[in-house]
């Protein structure tokens, strides 16, 4: 009996989907972690580990941050924590342990051991003030003279729908904000940002008090 792990299955790669389908335990009684970013498809997600129960004593998730994104195309569209919620429903529905569940232990050869998978979501509090200009992002929006005045998680809505996620930038001068969405760096993300997001940016004149 072993302790196996395996990460970025991403099935949605025809070949990564077949060798998903081939995971095999060598013993009945080995367990398997999986370790994050199986697929995006939230059915995928699902139907992938749900298999991967039926051949495994045991098996233990952790989210990546591809589980977690909604796709235009994904008939599940709930979003953010709505949809880490789900998918540990769909996990507990088969038998799959998550980071909401109690940590097991494996008593098998090198043991004991406690398994902990862990799911941390993005907190942007660490991040004023350690970008450096090694990050190409960070270095583009510093030769700007762009800075972070509201990177939000949570937003109460008072009237209509809010964003589940809000950021605004500040710079001296539209000139400026326009240079740093016009360079490399800034439309590399903007791009990769559009494919799995529906999202808006836009540049506000004004004053700030």
């Amino acid at each position: 009996m072993r302790l196996l792990a395996i990460s970025d299955l991403h099935i949605g790669h025809p070949e990564n989907r077949a060798y998903a389908d081939a995971l095999a335990p060598a013993d009945p009684d080995d367990w398997l972690i999986v370790a994050g970013d199986v697929g995006e498809v939230f059915a995928d997600v699902g139907f992938v580990l749900a298999s991967l129960a039926n051949r495994f004593a045991r098996v233990i998730w952790a989210p990546g941050n591809h589980e977690l994104w909604t796709l235009p195309s994904d008939p599940v569209a709930v979003r953010g924590v709505a949809r880490y919620e789900a998918l540990v429903k769909v996990c507990r529905r088969f038998g799959v342990l998550t980071p909401e569940d109690e940590f097991p232990v494996w008593t098998g050869p090198g043991g004991p051991v406690t398994v902990a998978p862990l799911c941390t979501l993005y907190d942007y509090s660490f991040g004023p003030g350690r970008a450096t200009t090694a990050d190409p992002k960070a270095a583009a929006l510093a030769a700007a003279g762009g800075r972070y005045v509201v990177r939000a998680q949570k937003i109460i809505s008072l009237d209509g729908t809010a964003p589940q996620r809000f950021v605004l930038i500040a710079f001296d001068s539209v000139e400026k904000a326009q240079a740093w969405s016009d360079s490399a760096a800034t439309k590399e993300v903007t791009a990769a940002r559009m494919k799995s997001t529906d999202s808006l940016s836009f540049i506000v004149e004004g004053f700030a008090n």
